[in-house]
C-alpha cells in the first residue's frame, strides 16, 4: 500500500472517531458529515490504489460504483450506503431548517465503520465482493 493510500486511511479513521464523538455529544448533523467523509476518504484511497483520482465528489462516487461495484470487487450495498451518506451530509450541511435525527446519525456512523473496515481489508488484499 502506498504512503498516500495509508495516509487517506488514517484520515478516514480520524474522521470516524470524530463522527462517533459528535454523535455522543448529540451533534447529529455534524456527525453525519464526518461519517460521509470517512467513506469519501476510503473511496479516494481505493481509487488511488488503482491509479485514479477525482476532484469532484459526484465523480468519485460514480467511479466507485463503476470500478469497484460493477466490476464485482466490492458489494453494491457499500455504494448504496455511500450515496445515502452523501445525501444525508448535503441535508445536514446545507438545509439549516431540517434536523438530522440521532438514529440517522447512528446508522451513518455504523455504515461508515463498515465501509472503512471493508476498504482496509480490500486494500490489504483480504476481501472482495
Amino acid at each position: 500500500m502506498s504512503p498516500e493510500v495509508e495516509a487517506l486511511l488514517r484520515i478516514a479513521e480520524q474522521s470516524l472517531d470524530a463522527a462517533e464523538t459528535l454523535l455522543r455529544h448529540g451533534h447529529c448533523r455534524f456527525s453525519v458529515s464526518r461519517s460521509y467523509y470517512t467513506m469519501f476518504y476510503c473511496v479516494q484511497a481505493l481509487h488511488l490504489s488503482q491509479g485514479r483520482s477525482y476532484s469532484k465528489h459526484g465523480a468519485a462516487i460514480a467511479g466507485f460504483g463503476r470500478h469497484f461495484v460493477k466490476a464485482g470487487l466490492l458489494d453494491k450495498q457499500l455504494h448504496q450506503h455511500l450515496r445515502r451518506a452523501f445525501e444525508d451530509r448535503q441535508r445536514g450541511d446545507y438545509e439549516a431548517m431540517e434536523d438530522v435525527s440521532p438514529e440517522t446519525s447512528r446508522v451513518a456512523v455504523e455504515r461508515s465503520r463498515e465501509f472503512l473496515n471493508t476498504a482496509k481489508a480490500f486494500l490489504q488484499g483480504g476481501t472482495s465482493a
